[in-house]
């Protein structure tokens, strides 16, 4: 996470937080002027703001793994039509699928992870 810690506070503008209703009655303006409110900061929110760069750089390493297409100059969405997960728990179970060519809303996965088959179970339809 990002470890750096602003030298002061900081704190919303007044305008912030405005409801533009037309009556002070309506504000409670008292209140709004005793306390300011603090922006909290990136390890308060526990938020890395880079973490989705390093998302995103460990999912295309996953695609690259699984993609029948090794070469680097093919863009990503055309190494694979989809991304396959469980439905239950969302795990997922493989990064390089292939969209049937007649039925366009089924796919077949290529090189699936994460998924055991257990032999001696049956699946019965009744």
């Amino acid at each position: 996470m990002n470890t750096t810690q602003p030298t002061e506070e900081e704190y919303y503008s007044d305008t912030y937080f405005d409801t533009d209703l037309e009556s002070d009655d309506e504000l409670n303006t008292e209140s709004r002027t005793k306390s300011k409110r603090k922006v909290p900061t990136n390890e308060e929110l526990l938020y890395d703001p880079d973490m989705d760069d390093k998302d995103e750089a460990w999912v295309v390493k996953q695609i690259n793994l699984d993609s029948s297409k090794k070469e680097e100059d093919v863009p990503l969405d055309e190494k694979t039509d989809a991304i396959l997960s469980c439905p239950m728990c969302f795990t997922t179970l493989c990064y390089s699928c292939q969209r049937h060519e007649r039925y366009k809303d089924q796919y077949r996965a290529m090189f699936v992870r994460n998924c055991q088959t257990i032999k001696n179970e049956r699946r019965y339809d009744g």
